[in-house]
């Protein structure tokens, strides 16, 4: 019975909360920002205390009052512009109904006015019912709260003067079963009243604006668990710390860590033990035993009445900023979310947490009511498979590279008609900036062939990124540079044309696009990294007589440059044993990088080899270093885990950290000039610790335990 019972206690709680966040109240996200900010605009102008908030739809039969009252400062005579909000208590819905496709208007009136130079302010055609009245300075770091405001038909109701009073702020750590990460969303709130705040995924919150003041409870919440945490005080412009706090995922039968809830009555339960609950049907409100008193847990009003239950394509509008990252993390049915008020980078933040977390719902997001939204920073959406679509608001002036990489399920973007710095293809599914010169993001749900406009001239990193339908793309030549990883993760892109025109093509970037097997360079051409096609199914490179800085092998399988003395890449698909030019002075990084090679021949003509020259070549079990290489870069070997033998040359002074790391049959490793070496962590080869390597088996264990460190010899 006890679990029954639990558990009908979190439910009252959690449609207090859902309530509470419906209403736009001065609560915090892990943030420093009230949510009284949110309401400025509408404030302005209306210094004479008339009524700017959401009017009574004309159409409804209401019965109305009206509110009128003083909010005043402390030690000043002139109290004008006090910020006073009216929130309906009425509306306490159940989770399920506020996923619904009725608006939030609803369920909660919300009415926002300045006060005069006497601080007086009034609230007129007020709907029957019972609300809460917030005071918050212009700056909101004086406030006042006044709670059960009722309202009759016809009435004037004089509420009790609000003084408004300094206030101080809570933050703290709390984590569930000891992690480090994934503690998203965990409810932190002052029992018995609207302050609340949502953890970040390090589990750091803050509630912000607290009036000053002694004995707040406490109250975490996560799911099915409940807990309180401690009594703490607030100073006026102090910040309470209160450490951290560690739960576990299951309900506790130690009365010390959740609530034992009592069910309902009249009166308070008889021989009540610490961290007893119950809901008072005298007065509709939730207390808990502190162990010397009843305190008030949470304070309700009336019951809203159900709406229909969600489905996909429903519209969920007026989503505070405040309230979206819990609410997204909790959704279960796909639907529109028409988000409004203030949205920090912070709340930004979580609320992006909040989408990769949420892998039930498809979510069309729409931010074009927001305020503040500068910049979609980099990564912003990777991986949030739950965004269907996202209409950017006018505010963002900056996105970062790879904002919506991995969004599996984004099928388009829409751009506010005022935002000046973006647009969208014709099909939505092509994210520019405003003039169409810079490609920044297609969804990933494009099929078949892509044309890239000639007015593009930057591509950005990942915008193709797990395109894994995309079959052909052509480049045009206007852009010069491919970018890093642009096409990464295009399983099944077959066909590249690369214009005359393209200049550079960097690193990664058609990492994992096993479909690829050819690719011809244009004459352009002058820049190419070795890493370029890492992971594909290249097994040719075609390149122009007329192009003046690369060359291929005869069977197109290795790229050099123009007079062939650097080794620059080799078809991943090349297997068995290759025999590099005599020409060849320098072998690049990347160059044999994954390649099937069972040997290769290293001429005498190369004095360096780069970084992860030959990383990933599995089936190599063997390799001489010739006496003119003098350097072998970082991760040269690295996973070759059937290399068991390798000779190095006696000209090799420099070896860079993590040569052989995962080369876990390593053997011996013959050095041919055995005079005194030296292992560091200094990237300048400088500092060492003199090392013997006259004994091959001690170095091939030496290397293979202690990879991070560079060699050298003087």
């Amino acid at each position: 019975m006890r679990r029954n019972y639990f558990m009908k206690s979190i439910s009252i709680i959690f449609m207090l909360l859902v309530m509470l966040f419906s209403c736009d109240q001065p609560t915090d996200v892990g943030s420093n920002n009230s949510n009284q900010q949110t309401n400025e605009n509408q404030n302005q102008g209306n210094q004479n205390g008339e009524n700017t908030g959401n009017e009574d739809n004309e159409d409804d039969v209401v019965t109305t009052g009206k509110i009128v009252g003083k909010a005043t400062y402390t030690n000043t005579a002139n109290h004008a512009g006090i910020q006073v909000t009216l929130v309906s208590s009425d509306g306490i819905v159940a989770y399920d109904s506020q996923i619904s496709s009725r608006s939030r208007s609803d369920v909660a009136v919300m009415k926002n006015v300045v006060t005069s130079e006497s601080g007086e302010y009034s609230f007129d055609n007020v709907k029957e019912g019972v609300y809460t009245i917030y005071a918050s300075s212009d700056g909101s770091t004086e406030k006042a709260v006044l709670t059960n405001v009722v309202v009759q038909a016809n009435q004037v109701v004089t509420a009790t003067d609000l003084n408004l009073t300094a206030t101080g702020s809570i933050c703290g750590k709390v984590t569930i079963d000891g992690k480090e990460n994934g503690n998203l969303g965990i409810t932190v709130v002052i029992a018995g009243t609207s302050y609340l705040a949502v953890t970040t995924d390090a589990g750091v919150f803050t509630i912000s604006d607290v009036p000053a003041g002694a004995d707040y409870q406490i109250v975490i919440m996560k799911g099915d668990y409940c807990t309180l945490w401690e009594t703490v005080s607030v100073e006026a412009g102090k910040e309470n710390k209160l450490g951290d706090k560690n739960i576990t995922s299951q309900n506790s039968d130690d009365k010390n860590y959740s609530f034992i809830w009592q069910g309902s009555s009249a009166t308070p339960p008889a021989n009540p033990e610490k961290y007893w609950a119950y809901f008072n049907t005298t007065d509709g409100s939730s207390y808990i035993y502190d162990g010397e008193k009843w305190t008030l847990l949470a304070q309700a009003g009336k019951d809203g009445e159900d709406g229909e239950n969600g489905n996909g394509g429903g519209v969920v509008k007026n989503i505070t900023t405040m309230a979206l990252p819990y609410f997204i993390s909790n959704l279960r049915s796909s639907c529109t979310l028409v988000v409004t008020g203030e949205m920090t980078s912070e709340i930004f933040s979580i609320m992006c947490e909040a989408l990769r977390d949420n892998t039930v719902a498809l979510i069309n997001l729409d931010l074009s009511g927001t305020t503040g939204l500068t910049e979609i920073p980099e990564e912003a959406f990777f991986s949030c498979e739950s965004l269907e679509s996202l209409i950017i608001p006018d505010s963002v002036t900056t996105i970062g590279n790879g904002a919506f990489s991995n969004c599996m399920n984004l099928t388009a973007f829409t751009v506010s008609e005022n935002n000046k710095n973006y647009s969208v293809s014709d099909d939505g599914k092509i994210l520019y900036n405003k003039d169409k010169t810079e490609l920044i993001s297609c969804c990933p749900d494009v099929i078949g062939d892509i044309i890239i406009p000639d007015s593009v001239t930057t591509i950005d990193m990942y915008a193709f990124s797990y395109c894994l339908n995309l079959t052909s793309i052509t480049i045009p030549g206007s852009v010069t540079t491919i970018t890093s990883q642009t096409f990464t993760f295009c399983y099944n892109l077959a066909n590249v044309t690369i214009s005359n025109g393209v200049k550079e093509i960097r690193s990664c970037a058609f990492y994992a696009c096993p479909m690829l097997t050819s690719i011809v360079l244009p004459d352009s051409l002058t820049t190419y990294a070795a890493s370029a096609f890492y992971d594909c199914g290249l097994t040719s490179f075609v390149v122009s007589e007329n192009n003046e800085n690369y060359s291929a092998s005869d069977d197109g399988k290795i790229l050099f440059n123009k007079d062939k003395t650097e080794l620059i890449s080799c078809c991943p698909a090349v297997t068995g044993n290759v025999t590099i030019p005599n020409s060849v002075t320098t072998i690049r990084d990347w160059a044999f990088n994954g390649c099937d090679l069972t040997s290769v021949a290293i001429p005498d003509s190369v004095t360096s080899v780069g970084f992860r020259a030959f990383t990933r070549c599995i089936y190599l079990t063997s390799v001489i270093i010739p006496d003119s290489v003098t350097t072998i870069d970082g991760y040269v070997f690295e996973d070759c885990d059937r290399l068991e033998t390798i000779i190095i040359g006696s000209g090799v002074t420099k070896i860079g950290d993590d040569v052989f790391t995962g080369c876990f049959n390593l053997a011996n490793v013959t050095f041919k000039d055995t005079s005194t070496w030296y292992y560091t962590r200094n990237e300048d080869y400088t500092g060492g610790t003199e090392f013997d390597v006259t004994d091959p088996e001690q170095n091939a264990t030496y290397f293979t335990d202690n990879g991070w460190y560079y060699w050298y010899k003087q």
